[in-house]
């Protein structure tokens, strides 16, 4: 079975890529009467392709480059702003700057204790 999938994708890859070359042979005019008997594509319209192919590179690549700066500004802008905002939506805490519960059992722990210590030395002077 796994070879008949692999036949398909092959043959699908070799339509492609003929489907292809025919879509540009079109595109340029080219017939039988430029096809020589070493050369298929007569130079000038080799050049021609070579000169589209170039340019197509650089539109191409200009657009991928802008893109990708586009895309770095927007995630950077989105991440410092998601940033800010759990930074600015931090609970300020209670009285005694603690935040969650058991912050806030653990200073109420201390104070208490450091009460008992100031009335234990209290007593013993």
């Amino acid at each position: 079975m796994i070879w008949v999938i692999i036949f398909l994708i092959g043959l699908l890859g070799i339509s492609f890529i003929l489907h292809r070359e025919i879509r540009i042979l079109r595109k340029h005019d080219i017939d039988t009467s430029d096809v020589g008997e070493k050369a298929l594509i007569s130079r000038e319209k080799v050049s021609d392709i070579g000169e589209q192919i170039w340019y197509n590179i650089k539109l191409y690549g200009h657009r991928i480059i802008i893109s990708i700066l586009k895309g770095w500004v927007l995630v950077t802008h989105k991440t410092n702003k998601y940033i800010q905002d759990k930074l600015t939506s931090r609970p300020e805490g209670n009285e005694n700057g603690a935040v969650s519960t058991f912050l806030t059992a653990v200073s109420e722990y201390k104070q208490k204790m450091k009460k008992m210590r100031e009335r234990i030395k209290q007593k013993e002077d």
